[in-house]
């Protein structure tokens, strides 16, 4: 990957609105994935480390769906077009960013896998930092899709519990390093979730509370 585009993609991360998925989380990422892999001992080629690389560069250009084209997906016609001018292996890029939507169905025990690990990786950190990304997500999310307080507690409340029903019954992690991962995911993800719940409790009332 050129100088300029790097240039380019830390530009367009590094938005005043994107407090999470910034240049920061694509760094988090790379390094997490570097680290699965050497942890299970995935012997990557060139042509293989070069995808990956460009697929955790551009899985998070786009963060918002539009006209029923997921994020994703508005991300891999990104990707697509700057590697006309390359030999990156695009089929691989796309699978690879495909492995981001975090769906079980479309994540094969392949390096997908790996890269939704270290994605997620954050969920697995610690109180601190977790704290501090339950902050930036609220702050982006109330920023891109200019919802109230209330609509992010619903929806992110949603999240949450989805994650949570996921990690118990089919495992949010899906490599064998990756599951270091799953004790304090479960941990971060019930504090959210129960800090959430009786924010809308004491601000909302016990009925609305319920209809989230």
């Amino acid at each position: 990957m050129d100088r300029i585009t790097q240039v380019s993609i830390r530009k367009h991360h590094d938005k005043p609105n994107r407090k999470y998925h910034n240049a920061a989380h694509l760094d988090h990422v790379l390094r997490m994935f570097r680290v699965l892999c050497v942890h299970d001992k995935i012997s990557l080629s060139e042509e293989v480390k070069l995808a990956a690389y460009w697929a955790i560069a551009f899985h998070d250009w786009h963060i918002v769906a539009a006209k029923g084209v997921s994020a994703e997906d508005r991300s891999i016609l990104v990707a697509k077009s700057k590697l006309k001018r390359t030999s990156v292996n695009a089929g691989l890029v796309e699978t690879l960013i495909n492995g981001t939507k975090h769906s079980p169905g479309l994540i094969k025990k392949d390096l997908a896998a790996y890269i939704s690990d270290a994605d997620l990786s954050i969920l697995g950190s610690s109180k601190a930092i977790y704290k501090a990304y339950i902050i930036n997500i609220k702050m982006e999310c109330l920023a891109v899709y200019k919802i109230t307080d209330a609509v992010y507690t619903k929806k992110r409340i949603e999240v949450l519990e989805s994650f949570l029903v996921r990690n118990k019954q089919e495992k949010l992690f899906l490599t064998p390093a990756g599951k270091r991962f799953e004790k304090a995911a479960t941990r971060n993800l019930q504090y959210e979730l129960n800090s959430l719940q009786k924010q809308a409790i004491c601000c909302f009332g016990w009925d609305l509370c319920w209809s989230l």
